[in-house]
């Protein structure tokens, strides 16, 4: 755990990784930090990879700071991208060139230069206010944020550490603006407004006009968790909403298609499910699962969950394959189209009220998944490895994010007492591996 210079950025620190079989698949596991702080990936909603998927992006905090670090995935050596001091955490955003890294201490905004290290202010947060998560565009052009009204010198708030304050602040609905930050001259504007606790801002990785965000709160409690936002004209619109009494829905994030939107929810019954939604709600598709989870990432193949109570391992779902797969059906949407949602920002999936049935697709879309030969549902859930993740609070979530190709998936854990890096490199074919039982 030795390094050349202390706190210079470019300070290049040994490989500290080390690999060990899994007690219960026998995968082999790569734990790629083991450092006495905390290690973690940015947000699972954003790529950390790049470099050709040579790099992967990482938070530390070391020298009691947090800062942003790279590490080389064939050799294991870290570099040190950022010297801040007395920082708690940071946000980080790669641009879809992997060009930049943009960073966010929660009251500045930088954009990173991944080779040279150079960093220019984009934005400062307002006074009186805070920042949501960062998220770029995917042409690259611009930075998302949500600038919120600051409610915790009235409300007892502790947000990353148990959630404290959670729902005061989602009753009390605070001034929300959603920005439009120009990468190359920094220049802001004010893309929509209102009276919502507003976070969970996420841009389609193929879509430039499209974003997502959503009104945060508890699940069960929000009147409608997952927004679309047309960034041409500031237009939102309500996507999966919800299709019976006291379902809770959330953790969106667009797959890799830029056009589908991933969640995970509970009913009130008890059952938890999955599910992906094209933008303009159409094309929904759910399936049960036989546990709880805090996250849930998916590809167009496969969906990866970190379980939730007794569920302490890592599984896997992968989508049944009749012929063509998902990614290789032709779009009936150009990017260039001006598409936009149906005018009543209210209109609701045409679904079956109640509806509980294994797997789920809207009519419209059934025929279309016969012709290109692919089925609705996943076979799972397989066990990938034993994850021993507190979830104590947000530097402790797992977190786990699936690469590009879907080989390798990456997750945090403090299963050590701090929590570091992990990657497990899965099989092409994950029905190998033990299915998951209670």
């Amino acid at each position: 755990m030795s390094r050349t210079i202390a706190m210079v950025k470019g300070t290049i620190w040994a490989a500290e990784w080390k690999t060990y079989a899994d007690r219960y698949t026998g995968l082999t596991v790569h734990q790629l930090t083991d450092y006495r702080g905390h290690s973690r990936l940015p947000y699972f909603t954003e790529n950390s990879l790049y470099d050709g998927g040579k790099r992967l992006l990482f938070i530390s905090d070391r020298d009691n700071s947090a800062n942003l670090f790279s590490i080389q995935l064939e050799t294991g050596e870290m570099t040190q991208l950022t010297t801040y001091t007395g920082n708690d955490d940071l946000d980080v955003a790669l641009t879809p060139d992997e060009q930049y890294a943009i960073v966010s201490d929660g009251s500045v905004i930088r954009a990173l230069h991944l080779t040279n290290f150079r960093e220019r202010i984009k934005f400062r947060c307002p006074k009186g206010q805070v920042l949501s998560n960062v998220t770029c565009t995917a042409d690259g052009q611009s930075i998302l944020v949500c600038v919120c009204e600051d409610l915790s010198n009235r409300i007892d708030t502790d947000l990353g550490n148990g959630y404290v304050g959670h729902q005061e602040w989602m009753e009390a609905k605070p001034l929300s603006c959603i920005m439009q930050i120009d990468l190359k001259t920094g220049n802001a504007c004010e893309l929509y407004r209102e009276q919502h606790f507003i976070t969970h801002i996420n841009a389609s990785p193929r879509l430039p006009w499209l974003a997502t965000f959503c009104h945060e709160g508890p699940w069960h409690l929000v009147d409608q968790r997952i927004w679309g936002i047309d960034l041409r004209d500031g237009r939102v619109w309500a996507i999966r909403e919800r299709l019976t009494a006291g379902e809770a829905v959330g953790h969106e994030c667009f797959l890799p298609d830029g056009e589908y939107i991933g969640y995970h929810g509970l009913r009130e019954d008890g059952s938890h499910f999955f599910g992906r939604i094209r933008y303009d709600n159409t094309g929904m598709e759910e399936q049960e699962m036989p546990f709880a989870t805090w996250h849930l990432y998916q590809n167009e193949q496969l969906v990866v969950a970190d379980g939730q109570g007794d569920v302490d391992v890592l599984t896997v779902w992968q989508r049944k394959l009749a012929g063509a797969e998902l990614s290789d059906l032709p779009s009936s949407h150009s990017e260039d189209e001006h598409e936009v949602a149906p005018s009543d920002e209210r209109h609701s999936v045409a679904a079956s009220e109640g509806s509980t049935v294994k797997a789920h697709s809207t009519a419209s879309d059934s025929s279309e998944q016969e012709q290109h030969g692919y089925e609705k549902e996943y076979e799972g859930p397989f066990t990938v490895c034993e994850l021993r993740c507190s979830f104590h609070s947000q530097k402790l979530h797992a977190h786990p994010r699936l690469s590009e190709d879907g080989r390798r998936l990456f997750f945090s854990s403090d299963r050590s007492g701090y929590s570091n890096l992990y990657m497990v490199e899965l099989p092409e074919d994950v029905t190998l591996l033990p299915r998951w039982d209670k």
